[in-house]
């Protein structure tokens, strides 16, 4: 069996917008589309059995949504994991949720080196 351990993907309506912004925000390449549909071909293309598969929430507000989605990605080959936003309030119930719902792990995003040296709010959590 082979596992990849992290991937991202994103809904279809965004994961070109997120991809393109990758590149020409923070100067990252990213393999693939983005798409679960794009993650699955490939895995199939190369023998992967299993992927653990992340969502991100980049802003308090996308938490909920993206977990709902995220989690609804589980089953043939995908792990789904959880996220939680530095600034969302509500995380334990949400952590609870989470696991209720399967998501072992939950992933805590976290900010550029830069965003951190400029947000000192963030220093606290």
């Amino acid at each position: 069996m082979i596992l990849d351990f992290h991937n991202h993907i994103y809904p279809e309506n965004v994961a070109r917008t997120v991809i393109h912004s990758l590149k020409s925000e923070m100067g990252l390449s990213a393999y693939g589309t983005g798409t679960a549909s794009g993650l699955r071909a490939e895995m199939k293309s190369s023998g992967v059995n299993t992927c653990v598969v992340f969502g991100r929430s980049g802003l308090p507000e996308l938490v909920e949504p993206t977990n709902r989605w995220i989690l609804k990605q589980g089953g043939d080959g995908f792990i789904p994991v959880g996220s939680i936003h530095p600034f969302y309030e509500n995380y334990r119930p949400l952590i609870r949720e989470l696991k209720k719902a399967g998501s072992e792990e939950s992933n805590f995003i976290r900010f550029f080196k830069i965003s951190i040296r400029r947000r000192k709010s963030v220093f606290p959590v």
